[in-house]
């Protein structure tokens, strides 16, 4: 049983009508979500009146294998439990959506919906979206009202189209969208300016600048007290404090609040003492009193000087009015007619399963009905609920079931996706802390994962970045992180600043290499060059250069994996992106040329991968054969091999251009057997997809067409097949069957748009330093963290439409002067830009947090200051609400509570006094220049083969050596052959290795002559790696030859095996291998992986490729299996093999992290195990090429 905390204990155990848990990051949420469940199941509940709502399929997958999981061990001793383990199958967990579809399949009645709709894919949705539209607008052109007509004076067609298809997204994400769209459209709305929501939002605005002026002000005083001060300047300043107090105060009072431009006290003309510090004066002048004027000028700007203007600023937005309802209406219709065109063809989309649900949960009886079904709720990562799935929510909650909600705030980092995180912020301030609270809050806070260090760290950063009215949330005592972890020593949380000196020149062989490495630089908005954004552009590359530097030295240093220690592996480190965008790349790039193993998810657009190009031409060509370009395409791919001489003999065959290629193809089949053989196998595959599911028919092409094995031929051949395996993952029911016609133009869109899914990750294990986004990040774990880019500046909400939305304080659109075409915001769109703005910033700071709570070991920061002395002013506001809101860059709220050792150039080891520890490096760019160059140079001459010197090559001084690992497969190694065979297929694994033997007699080959022995083993193999052991071995002798021979021969009828193969198989060596000891333990294992491919960097000096015929883990270790088909005896066979099993150990063991306790060749013809130990690791000294 695992040690929970008291906190997690009375989330399991409190049984409040309701209750929030507020679960920090590493906090165990999810585990302890599973052990409520269970402990209810305990107390006698059913599983089946449990609903458990997720956001992502994974997350529902992952919760029902840990009930699973848990429920198994306990089950057998509990008959109730067991009840309830049979159940699992039934159990209602998975995502919302899921819920609410098979909410209306059962209450379609009462939504007014048809039962049998399936889910309309994304390019059904927007071609029926796009219809409504176009006929919607038709119309209102036809027959305009007298609001229609004003918005098309004042608006083109295009921002019509644009501002109503982001009104109609906007609005379905609320729980009664036309009501809302009413509400915020009434006049009665626009009365009076004070009384607008509007109002309430830009005074808060205007507060935080006059709150940041007098820390500036008061700074200015503390500085003109000093001897040493510009004492004579002390009475303007206290006149200017006066000033912005009163101003604060009038906030409260809006009606008489005062505004307009300010009067400013002057500064006194006295001559300065002699003692008077010319830099002290300069610093009150010139940047602390400045900075509290252009504040103070900024919070006026914001709000009415007087009624007047108020009244004023009002009847301007009531002239957008007839726009907005103009809007609107059309908006309405387009609803009207997108939900009649979905219902002629019986479709939904994702909106409408919320909508139509809550609809039927709007009927009383239905929601009785509901309601009574089930006794408890829970609902994961509550965090990212959205308004209209919290209505359904609260219709499902009724007097005699529970609610159970979980999530972090402070982990809310998906409001593009409409996610609405005020909604918990509101039950977290509703919610009581009391144990009999009927609406209850606990928290957990306690870390399982982090150093103490790293957490505390965190506390420090985030107790001055977190503020409710700037950032949203309150960083308060029940938020800091803490742990039960005891651990001496803790690693110091790395923060890394980049500087450049003055009057550095990047020499031109640099330049050129930064211009090669990166992309376009950003400009500003006129379009200069040497912005500070160009600099942080360059900058990033510096930064790259310094990760690669210290990723280099941490490399074999020790670390704490649970209680053990051992070195740090590339596999250990992650490298955390604000955004991918000209970033991932680079940084890829740069840490390769470093000789460091990376991955970055983001390299490459999925659909432009070759071997998914390739595949996406064969379906294309299989869904229309008479689309010249995929049909040319396929027949020159590997799958049919046309070389380009014959595909120009077809056309020179019929050269009329009026004759497609497509005809001219099919009318060159009557004479060519090669054009008949692919028109044959196109038409066998298309009838597949027609009469198959189309996964089952992807999955099956991919391996009858070779795709899948030529792509694990290729280099990086592990990423290739994932990226099939993505594809095929998306040819999936979604959650209805897919058709081939809808799938390839699904794809077709998305490689126009550059919109498709990321080529595939490796492995949590594969040993490399990863790359990807804090977004892509959250809910992982990782040793080693990198966060680089810190000073990257908040983009800003870009504002491109006239419409502005907000389900709060509702809708505004600029101003238009339709006589002279120039716009004006407005009070309105001011005051939504700026909460979008201040919501922007907030999850900003969310997302910062979401990557510094990723860390388990380390955690390094690296960022570049451009300009020290703003950043220094920055970093030394007070700690407060404007110093918070203040921040440009997320570096901002990390150097902020370090600003004192900062400020006096602290380098090294600094104590803070939370008790966290930090080391602080100042790095020049020059230091980081080295090598820079060598980015820029092409590692060969594209137009010559490798291997091969270019011409120019011949007339140059040989370069220094550079070592670069080498490829090889395993049996290559072995048997020295490196040169010849790169890659290890399950055909090379096959070929017997010969060493110099006496002849023997001849074994009897019958029903062997068309095969050579490769080609046996290669069917044997296939055959033991298809099949299942748990399928045999529970079966008597006779039974399970019937049953081999029965699946043999399905493997024959699904093409799986030739005749010739069927044929060469000896079935009583397969049954012999069943029967073993050695198949029953297979069978028995939770985890089992057959023909599993795997790549190996050994010794820095050679990349090595193998297939694992067969593993399965036991008592946490691997139990490894390879089958050999060779004659002879089994001592010989072991000794000749014993090298091979061990670089096969010593893959297995290295990827996986986890131990390999045995090894075991099975020879087939010799029909026993032999058992293959190891002293110690193999080495490439042992095999020397």
């Amino acid at each position: 049983m695992p040690e929970w905390t008291q906190q997690q204990l009375e989330a399991i155990t409190a049984r409040n009508p309701e209750i929030l848990v507020s679960a920090a990051a590493g906090s165990g949420k999810t585990a302890v979500l599973i052990e409520r469940v269970v402990s209810l199941l305990l107390e006698g509940m059913q599983l089946d009146r449990m609903l458990v709502m997720t956001f992502t399929n994974a997350a529902a997958e992952e919760m029902k294998e840990r009930l699973t999981d848990l429920l198994a061990n306990q089950a057998a001793e509990n008959e109730h439990l067991r009840r309830q383990f049979q159940k699992l199958g039934s159990a209602d967990i998975s995502t919302l959506h899921s819920f609410c579809k098979r909410l209306l399949q059962q209450y379609f009645q009462a939504a007014y919906t048809d039962p049998n709709s399936s889910m309309a894919d994304e390019s059904k949705q927007n071609e029926l979206y796009t219809r409504a539209q176009n006929d919607a607008l038709d119309a209102a052109h036809e027959d305009p009202t007298d609001e229609f007509d004003q918005l098309r004076a004042h608006f083109k067609e295009t921002e019509i189209i644009d501002m109503s298809a982001a009104l109609y997204r906007f609005l379905m994400a609320q729980a009664a969208p036309f009501e809302w769209l009413d509400n915020m459209t009434d006049p009665a709305l626009f009365d009076d300016l004070y009384s607008h929501p509007w109002y309430e939002v830009v005074a808060r605005e205007a507060r935080l600048r006059l709150e940041g002026a007098r820390d500036s002000l008061l700074d200015c005083e503390q500085i003109c007290r000093r001897p040493d001060g510009p004492g004579r300047y002390l009475a303007a300043i206290l006149d200017d404090l006066a000033m912005v107090d009163l101003l604060l105060v009038s906030l409260n009072t809006p009606q008489t609040f005062a505004g307009g431009k300010p009067r400013f006290a002057r500064l006194s003309s006295k001559k300065a003492e002699a003692t008077e510090d010319p830099e002290l004066t300069a610093l009150v002048k010139d940047v602390l009193r400045a900075e509290a004027k252009a504040l103070i000028n900024e919070a006026l700007a914001l709000l009415p000087e007087n009624q007047a203007q108020a009244q004023a600023w009002m009847a301007e937005i009531r002239a957008t009015l007839p726009q907005l309802l103009g809007l609107a209406q059309l908006v309405k219709d387009i609803h009207a007619r997108y939900q009649a065109y979905k219902a002629a063809e019986t479709l939904w989309d994702f909106n409408d399963l919320e909508h139509l649900a809550l609809k039927a949960l709007s009927d009383e009886q239905v929601r009785q009905e509901v309601v009574s079904s089930y006794d408890a709720l829970f609902v994961d990562e509550y965090q990212d609920i959205s308004q209209i799935q919290e209505a359904i929510i609260t219709r499902l909650r009724g007097a005699d079931n529970t609610l159970f909600m979980v999530g972090d705030v402070k982990q809310s980092i998906y409001r593009f996706r409409l996610a609405d995180p005020t909604l918990f912020l509101e039950k977290y301030k509703q919610f009581s802390q009391d144990k009999d609270a009927e609406e209850r809050l606990i928290t957990l806070k306690e870390n399982f994962r982090s150093r103490r260090n790293i957490l505390q760290a965190v506390n420090l950063v985030f107790a001055r970045a977190m503020r409710e009215r700037a950032t949203e949330i309150e960083y308060d005592d029940e938020a800091m992180l803490t742990t039960l972890r005891e651990q001496l020593d803790d690693p110091p949380v790395e923060v890394h600043l980049l500087h450049q000196e003055e009057g550095l020149e990047l020499s031109d062989e640099v330049a050129d290499a930064l211009d090669a490495v990166m992309p376009d630089v950003i400009t500003d908005e006129e379009g200069a060059q040497g912005t500070p954004a160009d600099e942080l552009e360059r900058a990033f590359v510096y930064e790259a250069r310094l990760l690669a530097r210290r990723i280099r030295e941490l490399i074999g240093t020790p670390i704490t994996d649970g209680d053990k220690t051992r070195e740090i592996q590339y596999r250990d480190i992650v490298i955390l992106l604000r955004t991918a965008a000209s970033r991932a790349n680079v940084l890829a790039e740069i840490l390769n040329n470093a000789n460091i193993p990376t991955y970055s998810d983001t390299q490459g657009e999925f659909y432009t991968q070759s071997d998914v190009r390739d595949t996406l031409y064969l379906l294309q060509t299989l869904d229309n054969p008479y689309h010249d370009i995929p049909l040319m395409s396929t027949l020159s791919s590997p799958v049919f091999g046309f070389e380009p001489g014959e595909l120009d003999a077809i056309r020179s065959a019929y050269p009329s251009r009026d004759i497609p290629f497509h005809e001219a193809f099919y009318a060159f089949a009557k004479t060519s057997s090669k054009c008949q053989e692919a028109i044959a196998r196109l038409d066998r595959w298309r009838l597949m997809a027609h009469t198959m599911p189309l996964d089952r028919f992807l999955s099956r092409l991919l391996r009858e067409s070779g795709l899948y094995a030529l792509a694990g031929a290729k280099d990086e051949g592990r990423l290739r097949r994932a990226n099939l395996r993505i594809l095929l993952a998306q040819a999936a029911p979604n959650p209805e069957p897919q058709n081939l016609s809808d799938f390839v133009e699904r794809a077709l869109r998305a490689k126009k748009q550059k919109a498709g899914d990321r080529s595939a990750s490796l492995g949590m294990q594969e040993n490399v330093v990863r790359i990807m986004t804090m977004h892509k990040s959250k809910g992982l774990q990782f040793p080693v963290v990198m966060v680089p880019d810190l000073s990257r500046g908040f983009s800003g909400k870009r504002f491109e439409l006239p419409l502005l939305m907000d389900a709060q304080t509702g809708l505004a659109l600029r101003q238009v002067n339709t006589r002279d075409r120039y716009f004006k915001d407005g009070f309105g769109v001011t005051a939504i830009r700026a909460k979008k703005t201040r919501e922007e910033q907030s999850e900003e700071a969310r997302l910062l947090y979401v990557a510094m709570t990723r860390a388990k070991e380390r955690l390094i920061m690296v960022g570049t200051v451009t300009n020290l002395d703003a950043a220094l002013m920055r970093w030394s506001k007070p700690e407060g609400d404007y110093a918070a809101s203040a921040a440009k860059n997320m570096l901002d709220w990390v150097c902020a509570p370090l600003y004192e050792p900062l400020q006096r150039g602290a380098q090294g080891l600094v104590d803070m006094d939370n008790g966290s520890r930090f080391l602080i490096a100042w790095h020049a760019v020059y230091d980081l220049l080295e090598d820079l160059s060598r980015m820029a140079r092409p590692l060969m001459d594209p137009t010559v083969p490798p291997g091969i010197m270019a011409r120019d090559d011949f007339f140059q001084p040989l370069a220094p050596t550079l070592r670069i690992p080498q490829k090889s497969s395993v049996t290559a190694l072995i048997t020295r052959e490196r040169l010849m065979q790169t890659e290890e297929t399950p055909e090379v694994k096959r070929r017997a290795l010969q060493p110099a033997r006496a002849l023997r007699d001849m074994p009897d080959l019958a029903g062997f002559q068309t095969l050579s022995a490769a080609q046996r083993g290669a069917a044997a193999h296939k055959v033991l790696c298809a099949l299942d052991p748990k399928d045999f071995v529970h079966l008597e002798e006779e039974q399970m030859r019937k049953a081999l021979t029965r699946a043999m021969d399905e493997l024959l009828s699904r093409d799986m095996l030739t005749k010739e193969e069927r044929a060469s198989i000896q079935e009583a060596d397969v049954l012999h291998f069943y029967q073993s000891d050695l198949a029953r333990r297979m069978a028995q294992s939770g985890e089992r992986h057959a023909e599993w491919p795997f790549t190996l960097l050994a010794d820095s000096d050679m990349i090595l490729q193998g297939v694992l015929d067969n593993c399965f883990v036991e008592d946490n270790a691997w139990v490894l299996v390879d089958y050999k088909t060779d004659w002879g005896e089994a001592a010989m066979l072991a000794d000749r093999y014993r090298d091979q099993m061990r670089w096969y150990m010593r893959a297995l063991r290295e990827i996986t992290g986890m131990p390999v306790k045995e090894a075991w060749l099975y020879l087939l013809r010799g029909r026993q195990a032999v058992q293959i130990t190891e002293d110690e690791p193999i080495r490439l000294k042992e095999t020397p090429l």
